[in-house]
This record gives structure tokens, C-alpha cells and sequence, in this order.
């Protein structure tokens, strides 16, 4: 009885001793991540860890998203893209004292070729009328694109041209279409007119572009013969004969608030035409695309560089000076935040905000091509890119 007793206040002391020299859990005293930015595309997965300092301290955390619709992340750190948009991912420490986060921007890439739904994978220019349709100019015809369905415009089915150089819209819904030898097409939404050298007055069947002013013209340049204008029952031309132009190839043409028409040609640089005057800038280079930004700013390429005028200076962005890899450049399109997209052949895309360049290129996105032909952006704010290979959609 007395050696129990004993042994009973031995084992006692011996747990009283043990509890008395457990260690408590040591805090953090701080938490980072392995990764403080992340990019996805819809679909991928990727792993971010979490550091916990001192490395004795308890690593007992806790995952979270912002918005679990735009990604989500396992209790491990698995992160998954679900829809394009931006999240942003917590690390929090059991105790809740410490947090470290990371951005996920998910974007989405969708691709249309010849395999479902393109007459052609050549994608000269893209367009969206009113009603939400997708319409495609490429080496073999006309194709609207519902959302669902395809409809393809071309010579098998009686349609004038096969090729088509550009689309848009005038401010009343009418789809205007140039043709590469048939001159120029406008549709109403149920019926089609046809303009070409034998039945009107326009300068040339071959046509580049075709832009509409506040009065309701519409400023067409063309391969052989200057610019058409057509304010919807004459036709005026301005060519080397009896304008400012000292060449006749004309490929761009947008009017800034002010009503002045840019007009970019093949070996005379870039003329603004008030009514009145023509002013040449740029010399003997040749100008394939002008956009202009919220602030009246003429953005141009020429095959040097890229150029901003803000009607005093002009800026030139070029690859010693800028982010942008290569001079050799074709669309250029800006989006409602003045994003300036510029297709660069060769090297994908380039963004511009005024400050940082991103590029997207095959190698860091699911671009199909570097080649870029054609940039529009929808209502929504999607950007589609024409390439030799098809189109891509790319929701950021």
C-alpha cells in the first residue's frame, strides 16, 4: 500500500514537471508569399507558398479569395482560374495577427479558325454592328458571326468579292464593306448596295479604308486614286490632280473632334486635311494605321517607330527607346481607358498605358500567331486580334 502511495506522487511530480516545461507555440512575427502577382488563363492552376518567419513559429495558416468566381485556393495553396476578372488571394496566420496577399488577373483566350466556323484564317479587318454580330473581312469572303451560327459572304454564293480589305459601321447601323477589286459594299441589315467604277462615282475599285464624318460623308481611301468622299448621292475625289496629295495610294484615314480628316499614304507620310488645306507630316514614309485617343492625341505608325502628336509635339516610340520589340507595325486601336493596342508582325502585341508595356506574344499567352493583321475591341471591352491563323478573343 505504501510503495502505491509512493509510485502514485512519483508520477505526479514526474507530470507536473513535464507540464511545467512544455513549450508554448511561437507566434509569427511575420508572413510573405512566393508570389505577390500571378497570371492565368481560364482553367490553369498554379501553386502559391507561404513563408513564415521565425521558421520555428507555427505554420497553421489559412487560404482565401476575394472572389471565389474569378479563382479560388485550396487549403494547400493550389490556385484555380474560373473566369477572367481580378482576385485577390490572403494568406492569414492561425492567430489571425498576420496576412500576406496576392493578385491573380485571369484572363481568357478563345480561337476561331477554318476548323469551326472561318472561311479563311487570313483576317484582314473585324467588326461589330449594333446587334451584336461579329463580322470578319478575309481572303475568301464576308463571314458574320452570331455567337452561334456562321454565315459566310463570298463569289460561291454570288457575292461580289472574296476579298475584303475592311468593315465598319456608320452611325446609322449600316455595314459598309471594302473590297480588294469590287469597290465598296453597304448593307443595310436586309439589302445590299453595290458602289464600284461602273455604276458610281468612286475613284477606284481597289479600296483600303473607309471612315464617316459628323455630317454623314464617308472618306474612303483607295490603292490607285486618292480619296472618295460620299456624302450619299455625290462623289468628290481628291487625288494627286486636284489636292495637297502627292501620292495615290491612301491606307488610313480617321478624323479627329475638330473634323480635320489624317490621311496615311504609301511614300508621303501623313496629311491632315481641313477642308481647306492639306499639311504634310512624316515625309516620304508610309503610314498603314492612325488611331486617336480620348485626349485628341494622333497616334501613327510608319514603319519607324510609333508616333504620338498632341498637335504641338510629336513623341516617337520606337524598340531602343520604349518597350515595344519591333517598328513593324499594323493595327493600331485604343480602348475606353486609352489603352493604345498595337499590333506588332512578328512580335504579337503590344499594350501601352501611358507608362508600362505588356507585351503578349505565343511564347506567355495563348495568342495563336505573333503575325497580327487586324485589332477591334467590342462592347464589352474583349479585344479580338486577326492573325494568319484565325482570330483570337481575348477577355482580360
Amino acid at each position: 500500500m505504501g510503495k502505491n502511495i509512493l509510485k502514485l506522487a512519483f508520477l505526479a511530480i514526474i507530470s507536473l514537471f513535464a507540464f511545467s516545461c512544455k513549450k508554448e507555440p511561437i507566434a509569427p512575427t511575420g508572413i510573405t508569399l512566393t508570389l505577390t502577382n500571378l497570371s492565368l488563363d481560364v482553367g490553369e492552376t498554379d501553386t502559391i507558398k507561404a513563408i513564415i518567419v521565425p521558421s520555428n513559429a507555427s505554420h497553421s495558416i489559412s487560404w482565401s479569395s476575394s472572389n471565389t468566381c474569378i479563382a479560388t485556393i485550396s487549403p494547400i495553396g493550389i490556385v484555380t482560374a474560373i473566369s477572367n476578372g481580378s482576385t485577390t488571394i490572403t494568406a492569414t496566420t492561425a492567430n489571425g495577427d498576420k496576412k500576406a496577399t496576392c493578385t491573380v488577373n485571369v484572363t481568357k483566350w478563345t480561337s476561331y479558325n477554318t476548323t469551326n466556323g472561318l472561311p479563311d484564317n487570313q483576317i484582314n479587318s473585324i467588326c461589330f454592328d449594333a446587334h451584336g454580330n461579329k463580322w470578319f473581312g478575309t481572303g475568301k469572303g464576308l463571314t458574320k458571326f452570331d455567337g452561334a451560327n456562321w454565315t459566310t459572304y463570298s463569289r460561291a454564293n454570288g457575292f461580289p468579292s472574296n476579298y475584303i480589305s475592311t468593315i465598319a459601321n456608320d452611325p446609322q447601323g449600316n455595314l459598309w464593306v471594302c473590297t480588294w477589286e469590287a469597290g465598296l459594299l453597304k448593307f443595310d441589315g436586309v439589302n445590299w448596295a453595290s458602289y464600284n467604277i461602273t455604276n458610281s462615282g468612286i475613284a477606284d475599285n481597289y479600296l483600303y479604308t473607309i471612315t464617316f464624318d459628323t455630317k454623314g460623308n464617308k472618306w474612303i481611301g483607295t490603292y490607285r486614286n486618292g480619296i472618295s468622299k460620299f456624302d450619299g448621292v455625290n462623289w468628290t475625289t481628291y487625288n494627286v490632280l486636284n489636292s495637297g496629295l502627292k501620292v495615290s495610294e491612301i491606307m488610313s484615314i480617321v478624323i479627329d473632334a475638330k473634323g480635320n480628316k489624317w490621311v496615311g499614304t504609301n511614300g508621303a507620310g501623313v496629311y491632315r486635311f481641313d477642308d481647306t488645306n492639306w499639311t504634310n507630316y512624316l515625309g516620304q514614309t508610309d503610314v498603314a494605321t492612325i488611331a486617336i485617343d480620348s485626349k485628341d492625341n494622333i497616334w501613327l505608325a510608319d514603319g519607324l517607330g510609333v508616333y504620338k502628336f498632341d498637335g504641338v509635339n510629336w513623341t516617337e516610340y520606337n524598340r531602343y527607346n520604349s518597350g515595344l520589340p519591333s517598328t513593324n507595325v499594323w493595327p493600331i486601336v485604343i480602348d475606353a481607358y486609352d489603352n493604345i493596342w498595337i499590333g506588332v508582325f512578328g512580335e504579337g502585341i503590344s499594350k501601352f498605358d501611358g507608362t508600362k508595356w505588356t507585351i503578349y506574344n505565343t511564347s506567355n499567352s495563348r495568342l495563336p500567331s505573333n503575325n497580327i493583321s487586324a485589332i477591334a475591341i467590342d462592347a464589352q471591352g474583349n479585344k479580338w486580334f486577326g492573325t494568319e491563323v484565325g482570330i483570337s478573343e481575348f477577355q482580360d
